[in-house]
């Protein structure tokens, strides 16, 4: 038996199990005379795609903040809230997300705390500031 308003099978109910609409179970039975299969319908406000994914875990705080602070040329500071938030993720056992925020953060950070290192120990950069600062 076939639901008259979805065209899903009833089996006998006296309700479509779909959309809960009433059926004529009774009189479909003691005629034999079968409803020919309407073609399926999505259920009212139900899209047919289905619907969508479930946000997962998620993202570690200190990750994102590694992430910006090393994008905006604070290296150490990005560096070290990247080491902490990939050990915050690592111990969550999988209840956090933000591991490539933080790996990121941590190498950002790395090449711009190195970079400012290089920059200092340059005598270059000492004998321009020299020359900018005070003039000879």
């Amino acid at each position: 038996m076939f639901c008259s308003s979805c065209g899903a099978q009833t089996n006998g109910a006296s309700f479509c199990p779909n959309c809960g609409s009433p059926t004529n179970a009774a009189g479909a039975q003691s005629s034999n005379a079968q409803v020919p299969p309407v073609q399926p319908v999505a259920p009212q406000g139900q899209p047919m795609y289905g619907q969508p994914p479930v946000a997962g875990q998620p993202t570690n705080g200190l990750a994102i903040a590694a992430l910006v602070t090393s994008l905006v040329c604070c290296g150490p500071i990005g560096l070290v809230l990247g080491l902490v938030s990939l050990n915050q993720i690592n111990a969550s056992q999988g209840r956090q997300g933000g591991k490539g925020m933080a790996i990121a953060g941590i190498a950002i950070g790395a090449v711009t705390t190195l970079f400012g290192v290089f920059l200092l120990l340059s005598p270059d950069f000492w004998y321009a500031f020299d020359e900018a600062y005070y003039g000879y």
